[in-house]
């Protein structure tokens, strides 16, 4: 028998969060209340408190020692739970809670499959903690990298309407249309940013080896060499000695932008501001926002969520800062008692169609439903747009790139076409 506790029994979020920085792994042996063998981990502060705990569980240890730092870093590399992982994680759970299981026995299921032992490791924890008498959202808010608000509050809403099996598959559904507007939108941002890298790469490589070729060639060129050509050969000495230069800036730029939008919510926001306005690119981004905002309204006020703690929640998990702190004034305005609709219509920042439907929801008692059609349609959009631009950019890359090259290859081989006129 193997088990996974965790000393986190109060239900209080605040005191959960003071303690998991100093929580540490365990890992013990002993025997269960039948006197069988029995081992495990527990989440505790210290070996005593580790010890006292599984007591007061039942359990009568023997050992109990630190969990290698080495273990749980392989552990994590080699099988760390990802989001496909959890979306099999909530289908799992519906299927067995829409069976009438009980939600212990369905996680100590999910736990027993050790293709992922990271994820294996996690349900147990869960089935422990429920079985001390957390709900599953109070046991499933000590993973926040796994579980962020949105999934937090929905299953408590599930939990308390006891509708926890439906509102998984909704978490579900909304989890891979997620994962699929982020891998459309990162991949239609990639790809330029790929090519483009080659294309630096492929220049510097040719600034640096093929050039300097030339150039000792042309050495003994007793005629002035043609302009291109100098430029081009100026342009590989400065590259040549000042290598370290040119490849420590970008790098040195790109920490402190990293740096500065971290620390700075002026700076983060102004990005994020600008991003939206780039031509195509901005496009996708707004719509794939919209999309996701439209996404989780519908989840949320179908589970039964206010709709100010759906706005509140929503926020909460908007990556660009401009739709979030919008998101934030409309859940204070509608808790004022402002529509929705109006609530965005001020905003400036949501289509004119979005916003329209919005108010037919508010005015029909169909809120969810409107939602729910302004995500597949957005969605759509982002689909177009990305098939779009990829059929736009990759013919212009290509083109700017063999321009490039084409450049360096002329400028190199002008002064044997001169030497070949002078011939004639």
């Amino acid at each position: 028998m193997a088990t996974s506790i965790s000393s986190t029994p109060d239900k209080q979020k605040s005191k959960r969060n003071r303690l998991k920085k100093r929580e540490i792994i365990f890992e013990w042996e002993g025997l269960d209340r039948a006197g069988r063998p029995a081992s495990g981990r527990i989440i505790d502060l210290s070996a005593s408190s580790a010890r006292f705990r599984l007591r007061q569980m039942g359990f009568a240890p023997r050992k109990i020692h630190k969990r290698p730092l080495f273990t749980r870093l392989m552990e994590a590399i080699s099988s760390p739970i990802k989001s496909k992982d959890v979306t099999q994680f909530c289908r799992q759970i519906a299927s067995m809670a829409s069976a009438g299981l009980p939600i212990a026995q369905a996680l100590d299921i999910v736990a027993q499959d050790r293709s992922n032992p990271s994820l294996a490791d996690m349900c147990t924890t869960l089935r422990t903690e429920v079985e001390s008498g957390n709900t599953l959202a109070n046991a499933l808010d000590q993973f926040p990298r796994y579980f962020d608000s949105l999934f937090v509050n929905l299953v408590a809403a599930g939990e308390q309407s006891g509708t926890l099996d439906r509102v998984l598959r909704d978490l579900a559904q909304l989890l891979e249309k997620t994962q699929q507007m982020r891998a459309k939108v990162r991949g239609a941002m990639i790809y330029p940013v790929m090519v483009i890298l080659v294309a630096v790469i492929l220049v510097i490589v040719m600034m640096t080896f093929v050039i300097p070729k030339f150039q000792e060639m042309y050495s003994g060129y007793n005629a002035a060499l043609p302009a291109l050509t100098q430029v081009v050969i100026n342009m590989s000495n400065f590259t040549r000695e000042h290598f370290l230069w040119i490849l420590g800036i970008p790098i040195i730029l790109y920490v402190l932008f990293s740096f500065a939008r971290r620390r700075s919510s002026r700076f983060h926001f102004f990005i994020d501001r600008i991003t939206l306005k780039i031509p195509v690119l901005g496009s996708i981004l707004v719509n794939s926002t919209i999309a996701r905002f439209a996404h989780t309204l519908s989840t949320m006020f179908t589970a039964g969520v206010p709709i100010v703690e759906v706005l509140n929640t929503v926020a909460s998990v908007t990556t660009n800062d401009v739709y979030r702190t919008a998101i934030e004034k409309m859940s204070q305005e509608t808790a004022d008692g402002d529509p929705l609709q109006e609530s965005m219509l001020r905003k400036q920042i949501f289509p004119h169609m979005a916003v329209q439907m919005i108010g037919i929801g508010e005015q029909t008692g169909s809120l969810d439903d409107m939602a729910s059609r302004i995500a597949d349609f957005y969605s759509e959009e982002v689909d177009t747009a990305v098939n779009n631009l990829s059929n736009m950019v990759e013919p212009l890359l290509m083109i700017v790139i063999g321009g490039i090259v084409g450049v360096l290859l002329v400028a190199m081989y002008l002064p044997i076409f001169q030497m070949a006129n002078i011939v004639e």
